[in-house]
């Protein structure tokens, strides 16, 4: 049995309710929950939340939303891997035929279908994570710090580099993990040596981390 949880919790900063904010008419976590529920490849899916409201919001767009998370696991210092390893102790005292458990969070809205699909296929096949990733500007690698005058305050030690010279680097989408029951209890961390990515174009996903992010989500989707 494959199982999908969505990580929602209530408090975020930056965009206050993020998680169900209307996006194109409907709260943004309908659209990582619709398009979990057309990939066709999780028998149970739940949203693993401390907010009542988002729970109610959850279930009416079709899923589950058994248990409210621990405050403890809900707070800006606690991590995606224990959050859900306190949605797999709850799924373990229901099932005992779990295969791939997929992690995304209400944020989700490009982890669309065929993508879903693909990641769990990958995950699979290669005994790892699997996450959705786009290359990185190599030109950050020339970053600097300004101070409150704007006036540059410290320099990167590779200002000096050509742009080809540089190394590929890439960026966490932060839109799913997808991995085998067994590698979510072996593995301590999430994205380590044990972790393989997906690489999509940068105007196919963006996380959404504030304003700006929001923006472009909005022209993206």
């Amino acid at each position: 049995m494959n199982c999908a949880i969505i990580l929602a919790r209530s408090k975020s900063k930056r965009i206050k309710k993020k998680n169900i904010k209307t996006f194109k008419g409907k709260p943004l976590i309908y659209w990582t929950i619709k398009n979990i529920i057309k990939s066709n490849m999780f028998k149970k899916i739940i949203v693993s939340t401390d907010d009542k409201n988002i729970a109610k919001i959850a279930t009416n767009c079709g899923v589950e939303a058994p248990f409210l998370r621990p405050k403890k696991l809900s707070t800006d210092f606690a991590g995606t891997k224990e959050a859900v390893d306190h949605s797999i102790n709850f799924l373990e005292k229901e099932y005992i035929n779990i295969k791939n458990i997929a992690c995304f969070y209400g944020t989700s809205i490009f982890a669309k279908p065929e993508i879903i699909r693909k990641g769990l296929k990958y995950a699979q096949k290669s005994n790892k994570f699997i996450f959705l990733a786009k290359k990185t500007d190599p030109q950050s690698f020339r970053s600097f710090i300004l101070n409150n005058n704007n006036e540059i305050q410290k320099t990167s030690n590779k200002n000096n580099y050509r742009t080809q010279d540089l190394k590929k680097t890439y960026q966490d989408l932060g839109q799913f993990y997808i991995a085998m029951y067994e590698v979510w209890k072996k593995e301590k961390v999430i994205l380590g040596k044990n972790s393989k990515a997906i690489i999509v174009k940068n105007w196919q996903a963006t996380d959404i981390d504030d304003v700006d992010d929001w923006k472009l989500a909005e022209l993206l989707f």
